[in-house]
């Protein structure tokens, strides 16, 4: 049977399952240290414990959703400078075809 702390470590996983690399990574981490915490528990390592733990932690979804907005926040930024980036080239790619022709002799007025 899984404990208490193995459930939400599974849900945690599976609530952030859309960064798998990054999901594994915070799950591990959060397993170690809800482990830590049942086995400090002053009543000593037991289910009760481990409830204990996990109900300090807080919810996993509501840790997946925070992770979540932060993740969507960067790929915002990055779609932003990628389009930003794209829009430089552009222009200085139309800038070197004008420039490139006039030397070859063709007017583009």
């Amino acid at each position: 049977m899984a404990g208490v702390i193995d459930e939400y470590v599974a849900t945690l996983r599976r609530d952030l399952d859309f960064d798998p690399m990054f999901a594994r990574r915070l799950a591990d981490e959060a397993e170690a240290h809800l482990w830590e915490a049942a086995e400090a528990d002053p009543a000593g390592p037991s289910l009760q414990a481990e409830q204990r733990a996990v109900a300090r932690f807080g919810l996993a979804r509501d840790i997946a959703a925070q992770f979540a907005a932060d993740a969507i926040e960067r790929q915002s930024k990055r779609a932003w400078i990628l389009l930003a980036a794209t829009v430089a080239v552009t222009f200085v790619a139309m800038r070197l075809r004008v420039v490139w022709l006039d030397d070859l002799g063709f007017s583009m007025s």
